[in-house]
């Protein structure tokens, strides 16, 4: 029950504090028009030809060019995860875009969380407390208990030091059961 109250607390605090779309909270995320337009171009530069196919050292230099710094592993593992093909053959474009859509919405989801913590912690200390619940929960005229905010600090605190950290926090809204 208390996961639910996290989640929505933080639905409502963070869509009227940033009126973010609420479909990166529910529904699965999409990329904006300009994000589509970027991964086209950053294809297109390495597909001069317009083939629809990149070799593996293309797709890093695209990669690149949109802004990641992402290791051989790392490439390694996008593309092993995301195509059927080999790593020496070519990548087509819509294993491109499903491959870069994904990190691009990780990434945005990882802002996200940030966002919300810095919405949620105190800037003087850097942590969640009882004390930040129960002041948003009072601007957001929720009527939630004492007990019931406790128990989402309980949650989530690993340490059991009755406060929230920035890893803690993002652990606790990664979790499945919040998804």
């Amino acid at each position: 029950m208390s996961m639910k109250i996290v989640q929505n607390l933080f639905k409502k605090k963070v869509q009227e504090d940033l009126e973010l779309p609420a479909r990166r909270y529910g529904a699965k995320p999409e990329l904006t028009s300009k994000q589509k337009m970027e991964l086209s171009k950053a294809f297109g530069v390495f597909d001069p030809r317009g083939s629809g196919l990149v070799d593996p050292r293309s797709f890093l230099l695209s990669v690149q060019a949109l802004g990641y710094e992402p290791k051989i592993t790392e490439i390694d593992e996008i593309i092993a995860k995301g195509t059927s093909r080999a790593y020496n053959e070519t990548i087509d474009f819509k294993d491109y875009y499903n491959l870069m859509s994904a990190k691009m919405t990780e990434d945005d989801k990882k802002e996200d969380i940030l966002i919300a913590f810095k919405m949620f912690s105190s800037p003087e200390t850097g942590v969640v407390t009882i004390d930040n619940l129960v002041e948003i929960a009072a601007e957001l005229k929720e009527d939630i208990s004492l007990e019931k905010l406790q128990e989402m600090i309980q949650f989530a605190d690993k340490k059991g030091d009755g406060t929230v950290t920035y890893p803690e926090f993002a652990e606790m809204m990664e979790r499945p059961e919040l998804e």
